[in-house]
């Protein structure tokens, strides 16, 4: 499918945040995050056969160290632009809570690759940290 639409689009995005049911139920969204040999296999692979460039969007897990292993291990694989959304997978419907913008941030600190970030949202301000456009929530 990837192959098919390259030459009409800039870039491929595999979304690994999807905290829904049917992600579950057909294993795929946030639901892969525990199988990082088929997830580095899907990027590696998109990353060397695609003209265009991998894009990939995460959910965190509740350990700091934990997320940040998965961030690098998907820059080593060949994502080119990560999206971090600052909640868990089970962080959805009446348990959202609010997004862990400190992880964010500490993924920003080790990945080398630009990052887009979001998650909790009401009024913003803007910061600028390396190539990262941080929205803090400020309530």
């Amino acid at each position: 499918a990837a192959r098919y639409v390259q030459d009409k689009c800039d870039a491929v995005d595999i979304n690994l945040g999807c905290p829904q049911g049917i992600a579950k139920r057909g294993h795929y969204g946030a639901f892969l995050q525990d199988d990082w040999h088929i997830i580095s296999g899907i990027v590696s692979l998109l990353h060397k056969e695609l003209s265009v460039p991998v894009t990939c969007k995460i959910r965190i897990f509740d350990d700091v160290s934990r997320t940040i292993e998965y961030a690098k291990m998907l820059e080593r694989s060949g994502c080119q632009l990560l999206t971090v959304h600052g909640r868990t997978r089970e962080m959805k419907g009446p348990n959202t809570g609010i997004a862990d913008w400190d992880q964010i941030r500490a993924v920003r600190q080790v990945i080398r690759i630009p990052m887009f970030a979001n998650g909790t949202f009401k009024r913003i301000v803007i910061s600028f940290l390396s190539n990262l456009c941080i929205l803090y929530n400020i309530t």
